[in-house]
């Protein structure tokens, strides 16, 4: 779980399935003051979700599985998938900048996020 750094909204991923290992590719969003759901979005990421990342202006959120980054507008309700097409090993992001750096297999990935 992720809070916004505004504080108004935070995020969750997906369950983790032990018996048949398996990650679920949604994301929560939540109403921190009330407890409510606000919005479910399905990433369609195959493989799941394994981080999840809030952007410094509370706008927009990141997810990473195993070989794919999406990133949610939550104004716009708008996302976008990169397929890195290497085992992603971290992903970051600029604390001032709407940048995100993927650490994979191959090497450093830097995207510029146009929220």
């Amino acid at each position: 779980m992720r809070i916004a750094p505004d504080g108004t909204w935070m995020a969750t991923i997906g369950r983790y399935d032990r018996i048949y290992n398996h990650r679920d590719p949604i994301i929560e969003v939540w109403d921190p003051a009330t407890g409510e759901r606000i919005d479910r979005v399905d990433t369609c990421i195959a493989s799941g979700l394994r981080q999840l990342l809030i952007g410094p202006d509370s706008i927009w959120l990141t997810v990473v599985g195993d070989d794919a980054v999406a990133v949610w507008c939550r104004e716009r309700s708008t996302q976008a998938a990169m397929r890195i097409g290497s085992t992603i090993r971290d992903c970051a992001v600029a604390p001032r900048r709407r940048v995100i750096f993927v650490v994979s297999a191959a090497g450093l990935h830097g995207f510029d996020v146009q929220a």
